[in-house]
């Protein structure tokens, strides 16, 4: 009770009343425009026998508050079955949009055909139409049909976003799907719609699906093939469409988006930076790669800067005008897309304000400008303050829905110094992942089938509402798979569809589809996916062998669609009563599916692998049938697995490469610095693309130093000679295709000092960005290869021996390890000191090889109920977690070594992303650490001091216990994966005979100010290994052994020895703070 007094409510909670009170006002809802009549309906139950509860494209809805919440249906309308519009189309569909005609008439006879019509008799004949009576299809005998006398095509016209071209028929076409339309059109249409270029066929149209190579324009005559055409008509396959047609625009062209990514403000970079200011030194540039064109065409009609002359002194737009010029030169379009400032005209810039203006026009002819402003600064300025906002998914919005943000900002304690700026942000979300389970392949007429789209999900959020469409299509399309008003049930639970096989038809294939939606905004394009299962009902009576063919992925990988660049692998399982039935494979989508041999597992069990180069390429899914047979009755198992084609060089498909572009601002070590940028990627599925840029080598792989929407990246931490650069273009599914480029770095002069350079460092001139602290790492790794092992890192400065080649790997192998035992030089080196006899030992924790992996090397894509990453290399904060600083060099527990504390900023936001464990996949992921001891023994250890996790799981407590229970992956680490699996690195074993893992911890945990703190990384995968009491290290003149119960010590060189560790309690909580691969999988 809420009292008694007056104007005070009174009575029982409930929330679905608007006073909140039992009795009180509903807070049901509906939409405008919804009438609910004696027609309205939620399902065909609500409908008479005959008629079908038809709900539109726009569906209305009615709201209940349930439990003080919405839930809200669509409503329909009970429509007869024979006025539905896609019954009357369906009508049409099978005559093939043709009248029937008696072609045994005698000379002079009426057909029945119309003028320029011929009448082809046809064994098989039957005219359809719509009973109103029973409200079915029926259908008549027939002898003939007509066609027209010339099969040609009457027109093609662009669409308004120019991805395809529409080219009306004469005549109903036989019915195709993605096909190559290389078997359509003669070799000269084809050079400009694009070899990859796929064609549909359906009713009086052809669909014409234009490839990101295209050269088509307006005006354009396409030709079809004289002969061989698979353009044939639906009355008579033996006649084939001919004839040209010429292109013209379209009706509503949509207008491209232009973009500048650039500044807004400059000033002349300062002389002599210091090494961790390297890329702070390139000239600026403003880059305008991300414009977009809807066709997704790669290539621009024309690309054109200019300068706003009401914007900045005369003086100034002179400087700039020469910058405009120059990026307009190129006779490439492409090439025009990135202005850069010359050094030298940053320096004559005046200061003041100034504004770039961008044109960019479409193949279409349609055109649209974009402008940037920014100012040029004096030197002396103050830097300006970054706020980073960053608000955790899921974002409470729907897709394209405008979203309006205003900042505010004003001087302490000064009044009246306020200022704001606003911005307004499009929400952009996912396209859902549609997922259906039920009867692949042949199944018994003697039970409802039961279809379910309930695993489909929407990545941007777990409360999505889905809605879902069905279909179903015969393999002897046109005919169709229900010839009345019954279609089964897909109502009453949406996302499940109960199919009675009596509607069916005995003997054909059945092929279902659901298309799954998500809301939006209206007007917003629609975001969907789709998902199908392919049946073919069978007599209960007839003993036909059985199984059950599926896609073998792990459940965060069967959530999207099958990446192309990825093998893929199916597994039949028969039926026990089945299991000498005879296997033979089959795939329309690829023939040479025929000739594959599948592995056999087991007695009933095959594993069939389709080779990455073999799959299809600009198909959505491939459908593959295990063909079955045994007593001479067949059967069939069918699985149908959606595809996901990576992203391609459109400039060059053959030769990723093709787009990456790079430029060297400084060649000379260790202050190098290079620009990479990617141009002309293009994906026919997707449109989010992000990019990675790094530096890959033979012993670590692929480094990452950015992963971004942006199309370019500063790359520095350049070694002396050759050095492979990569850039991969990736899409939301994590796919991804890389290109290389190779650049050679010069020595520096004789004068050049590695210790007096370290010196002048000063973390505390990082900003806490992301990507700069990455650089900064990537800057000081190089450094301390230098300081380790100038002997090796010299020799690398010859072209001939250069890191990566052959003549130079081992010199490349020694550069991490800091100086050997024996060495009387005693300099400081990445491994902290090397002292003399007598001195206490040093210990030093490495992470990453001195390289912080930043959490911006990880993908955006959520992985199987993990939270999306926030964008930018920012990460969600674990719920009641405390925020974690990333040591990204080497601390030191005594001696002469380097100590590097974390920045002293706060370093939120970079926090590794949870791991995602799945019991099928990978081998076990272990944790590097090395340690560095001295001639004097072991390192003592420390009563209770373990090395932890933030989230409190020990990283080593003497012998490390527990059984292996599944295999650990991350979906998106970014680690290495030699054949010599490793996981503790001991140098100098001959000098510390007895160390134990208990002492490595103790030693961790007192080198580093605040061992709670410390972020590490997965490195190369641990084989399943028994449990270790403790190691032992004996002299260097015998192989290292393990003591009693353990297993995986292998002898490395004379003064290294590898240890392998097993897995250990919590080591799920452990990978849960640990950061995953930027291409959503392992590496190879």
């Amino acid at each position: 009770m809420f009292g008694s007094e007056v104007g005070v409510l009174t009575g029982s909670l409930d929330l679905c009343a608007a006073e909140g009170i039992v009795g009180g006002t509903s807070t049901s809802w509906r939409d405008s425009g919804v009438e609910l009549g004696p027609t309205s309906c939620r399902s065909a139950a609500n409908c008479t026998s005959g008629q079908v509860c038809y709900i539109s494209e726009d569906v209305p809805k009615v709201c209940n508050c349930v439990n003080g919440g919405d839930e809200c249906y669509a409503v329909g309308t009970c429509t007869w079955f024979c006025e539905l519009e896609s019954t009357k189309k369906q009508v049409l569909r099978l005559n093939a949009g043709a009248k029937s005609c008696d072609p045994n008439v005698g000379e002079g006879g009426e057909t029945g055909c119309d003028e320029g019509h011929i009448c082809v008799a046809k064994r098989s004949c039957s005219h359809w139409a719509c009973d109103t009576t029973s409200q079915s299809l029926v259908s008549a005998a027939c002898t003939g049909k007509c066609r027209p006398g010339s099969l040609v095509a009457t027109g093609a016209q662009v669409s308004n976003d120019g991805s395809s071209v529409v080219v009306t028929l004469n005549a109903y076409a036989t019915a195709l799907t993605n096909a190559r339309c290389s078997r359509i059109f003669d070799a000269a249409a084809v050079e400009l719609i694009g070899g990859s270029a796929l064609c549909t066929a359906s009713d009086d149209s052809l669909t014409i699906k234009l490839a990101s190579t295209a050269t088509l324009s307006v005006g354009a005559s396409l030709s079809i093939l004289a002969t061989g055409s698979a353009l044939v008509s639906q009355v008579d396959d033996t006649a084939a469409f001919t004839g040209s047609v010429t292109v013209v625009t379209c009706s509503n062209c949509t207008k491209p988006k232009a973009a500048i990514a650039g500044p807004a403000a400059v000033t002349k970079a300062c002389d002599g930076g210091g090494l961790l200011s390297v890329a702070g030194s390139l000239p600026p540039s403003f880059d305008a790669s991300l414009s977009s064109d809807p066709s997704g065409r790669s290539t621009w009609s024309n690309v054109l800067w200019s300068l706003d002359g009401a914007v900045g002194l005369a003086g100034g737009r002179a400087v700039l005008q020469a910058a405009v010029d120059r990026a307009n030169a190129p006779t490439t379009v492409n090439d025009r897309l990135v202005l850069s400032l010359l050094s030298t005209e940053v320096t004559s810039l005046v200061e003041g304000p100034y504004r770039l203006q961008l044109t960019v026009t479409s193949w279409l002819g349609t055109s649209h400008t974009a402008a940037l402003t920014f100012s040029k600064q004096n030197a002396a300025t103050a830097p300006a303050v970054k706020v980073n906002l960053f608000r955790p998914p899921p974002i409470p919005a729907v897709h394209g829905q405008f979203i309006s943000l205003r900042a505010s900002a004003s001087f302490a304690g000064v009044a009246n110094s306020q200022a704001s700026d606003d911005v307004t942000m499009t929400a952009v979300g996912s396209a859902p992942s549609a997922k259906l389970t039920g009867a692949g392949g042949d199944v018994a007429d003697n039970a409802v089938i039961l279809l379910s789209a309930l695993g489909s999900s929407d990545p941007d959020s777990s409360t999505t509402k889905l809605t879902y469409k069905w279909d179903c299509r015969r393999e002897d399309f046109p005919a169709p798979c229900f010839t009345g008003s019954a279609m089964g049930d897909n109502t009453t639970t949406p996302g499940v569809y109960l199919l009675p096989p009596s509607l069916l038809t005995l003997g054909k294939k059945h092929t279902v589809t659901v298309t799954v939606s998500k809301p939006v905004r209206q007007g917003a394009s629609p975001l969907r996916a789709t998902a199908s299962v392919t049946f073919r009902p069978r007599s209960a009576s007839e003993p036909f062998p059985r199984g059950k063919l599926e896609r073998m992925c792990s459940s965060a990988e069967c959530a999207f669609a099958h990446s192309t660049n990825k093998d893929l692998v199916l597994q039949l399982t028969l039926d026990k009563a089945y299991r000498k039935a005879t296997v033979a494979w089959q795939s329309d989508e690829l023939e040479s599916v025929s000739a594959l041999t599948a592995r056999t597992v087991s007695a009933g069990t095959y594993l069939l692998t389709i080779p990455a180069a073999s799959l299809p390429s600009g198909v959505s899914s491939i459908t593959v049938t295990a063909n079955l047979a045994l007593n001479g009755i067949d059967g069939a198992s069918i699985v149908t697995v959606p595809l996901n084609a990576a992203p391609f060089c459109s400039l060059s498909p053959a030769s990723p490469s093709a787009c990456v572009r790079v430029t060297l601002a400084s060649d000379t070590f260790p202050k190098a610095v290079a620009t990479l940028r990617v141009l002309g990627w293009a994906d026919a599925e997707d449109t989010q693309l992000t990019y990675e840029f790094g530096i890959r080598s033979d012993k670590k792989g692929d480094v990452s130093q950015q992963v971004a929407v942006s199309t370019s990246s500063p790359i520095v931490g350049l070694s002396k000679g050759n050095n492979t650069l990569y850039a991969c273009a990736r899409d939301s599914q994590a796919a991804r295709t890389c290109g290389t480029v190779v650049v050679f770095i010069n020595s520096p002069g004789a004068d050049f000092d590695a210790t007096s350079e370290m010196r002048g460092v000063n973390l505390n001139t990082l900003s806490g960005d992301p990507t700069e602290v990455q650089q900064a790492a990537a800057q000081l790794s190089l450094l301390m290869s230098e300081m380790s092992d100038p002997d090796a890192a010299a020799a690398a400065a010859d072209p001939e021996s250069a890191p990566g080649s052959p003549k130079n790997r081992w010199a490349v192998s020694r550069a991490d390890t800091g100086s050997r035992p024996g060495s009387a030089r005693g300099e400081l080196g990445a491994g902290g000191s090397r002292p003399g006899s007598g001195t206490m030992p040093a210990a030093a924790l490495r992470i990453g090889s001195g390289t912080l992996r930043s959490s911006s090397s990880t993908p955006d894509v959520p992985l199987s109920g993990i939270t999306p990453r926030p964008p930018s290399g920012m990460a969600s904060p674990r719920a009641g977690s405390t925020p974690t600083t990333p040591l990204f060099a080497r601390g030191s527990a005594g001696g002469a070594g380097m100590a590097f504390s974390p920045p002293s900023r706060a370093a939120s936001g970079l926090r590794p992303p949870a791991v995602a464990a799945e019991d099928s996949l990978g081998d076990l992921n272990a944790l590097e650490q090395e340690i560095n001891a001295g001639p004097s023994g072991s390192i003592t250890a420390s009563a209770g001091r373990d090395l932890r996790q933030p989230n409190g799981g020990v990283l080593g407590g003497g012998s490390f216990m527990g059984s292996r229970k599944g295999s650990m992956t991350a979906p998106g680490m970014d680690f290495e994966m030699p054949n010599t699996p490793r996981a503790a690195e001991l140098d100098d074993p001959e000098a510390a005979p007895n160390l134990t893992l208990t002492e490595v911890a103790a030693a961790v945990a007192a080198a580093v100010p605040n061992p709670a703190g410390v972020v590490l990384r997965l490195e190369p995968p641990v084989q399943s290994l028994r449990e270790p009491a403790a190691i032992e290290l004996p002299a260097a003149a015998t192989p290292p052994r393990p003591s009693s119960g353990a297993a995986g010590l292998r002898p490395g060189s004379a003064n290294r020895a590898t240890l392998e560790a097993p897995q250990w309690p919590g080591l799920e909580d452990i990978t849960e703070h640990l950061p995953m691969p930027p291409n959503g999988g392992k590496h190879s």
